[in-house]
Formats: structure tokens, sequence, C-alpha cells
């Protein structure tokens, strides 16, 4: 019985771990296109930076870098089971990718 609660506290665990990293990656990708002029202007029609999108991407981006909280990005990483240094290096590599990519309608609301 008790392997069992392991099993399912850890695997718990790094489902929450795999979760939050998700957000973390979608909200500095999406805040990364607001780097294109156009889509600035259909965020808000004024050609200024969204607030609560760029929030998310100040708050994602010092948490990926390091920053303290509740769960880190080196504990998600450890649980996931892969290099935080690696993991961070690729989803800044990703995110910039992302900035040279055709926007499409679709992605403003995504």
């Amino acid at each position: 019985m008790r392997d069992i609660e392991h099993e399912a506290l850890a695997g718990g665990w790094r489902s929450l771990c795999v979760g939050v990293l998700l957000q973390a990656i979608q909200r500095a990708e999406a805040s990364s296109k607001l780097c294109k002029p156009e889509l600035k202007r259909r965020l808000d029609g004024h050609g200024g930076w969204d607030k609560e999108i760029l929030n998310q991407r100040s708050v994602a981006r010092t948490w990926i870098e390091g920053g303290i909280g509740t769960i880190t990005f080196e504990d998600c990483c450890e649980a996931v089971g892969v290099d935080p240094d690696r993991t961070r290096s690729r989803i800044y590599d990703w995110c910039q990718s992302r900035k040279r990519k055709p926007m499409t309608e679709w992605d403003v609301g995504g």
C-alpha cells in the first residue's frame, strides 16, 4: 500500500510540474509575439503594449531564469527529468524562433 501511495504522489508531483512548466513556456512564447508592431496595434487599438500580457511575460521569464517561488523552475525540471540550464536555453531559442514566424488571426486570441 505504501508503494502505491508513493507512486501516486510522485506521479501527481510530476504532472503538476509539467503543467507549471507548460504554462510558463506558453506565457513566455505568447508574449514574444508582441514584438511585432502590427500585433501591438491589434491588441489594444492604440499601438501600445497589453499590460497583463507583459506582466505575465515578466513573471514567466523571472521564474524561468531562476526566480524564487513555491515551486521553482529547477524543481520542475528535476521532477520531469530534464536539465534546467539546457531546458532554459531551449525555451529562449523557441521563443526567439516564434518571433520570426508569420502571424495569423487566431494567434492573437490563443
